[in-house]
């Protein structure tokens, strides 16, 4: 029986269509009015990353809230430790880019990042596929203290793919191999087992 290596080969032939995660990071400069604060302070520059996955946590036909993990933000190349309470991305018609959120403010920033330009990702808000480039802030893109709105300059953001992502990663690729493999020994064992049988009657 051979259906389980081949399924198993369906599988891997599939595998690398399936990752859809992608690394966010961006930079840019405060400007010189920008309140101080534990993560902005007056013509300092600042980093961030994040991972996000392309099955977003809501969403509706213009923008999506991320699910994302793994928040990296730098002032000045300093650390700070701190953590977005959400993510929105949006599509073109609402100004491109995305919101990190801070503090909440009713569903837009009290402190946090509004990145405007270009989108990142197409299709409907409930089924983003992600575009990994290099996206340049336009001068919408502000950061928000206080619900008070301040301008940015130089931002620009990066999508990457996420090297050996989803099931294109080597330990679900050894799985699926497993699976050929196994497929492959149950298919020879029972072949052997019929051979064994076979001879018993001359050996006895």
């Amino acid at each position: 029986m051979q259906i389980p290596y081949i399924l198993g080969g369906a599988l891997l032939l599939l595998a690398p269509q399936l990752a859809a995660d992608v690394i966010v990071s961006g930079h840019g400069l405060f400007g010189p009015d920008v309140p101080v604060t534990k993560w902005a302070a007056p013509d300092s520059a600042f980093d961030f990353s994040f991972l996000v996955s392309s099955v977003p946590l809501d969403s509706d036909d213009d923008s999506f809230v991320a699910d994302f993990s793994l928040f990296d933000y730098a002032m000045d190349s300093f650390p700070i430790a701190i953590a977005p309470v959400r993510v929105r991305m949006f599509d073109d018609a609402l100004g491109g880019l995305f919101d990190v959120t801070f503090v909440d403010n009713g569903g837009v920033p009290r402190d946090g990042f509004s990145f405007a330009g270009p989108t990142v990702f197409s299709g409907p808000g409930n089924a983003p596929e992600f575009a990994p480039g290099i996206y340049i802030g336009v001068s919408g893109s502000v950061a928000y203290v206080g619900a008070l709105a301040y301008g940015l300059s130089d931002v620009s953001i990066t999508l990457s793919e996420v090297p050996n992502s989803a099931v294109g990663e080597p330990s679900a690729r050894w799985l699926l191999a497993l699976i050929l493999a196994t497929g492959y020994l149950w298919n020879c064992l029972r072949r052997q087992g019929g051979a064994v049988i076979a001879r018993r009657p001359e050996a006895a």
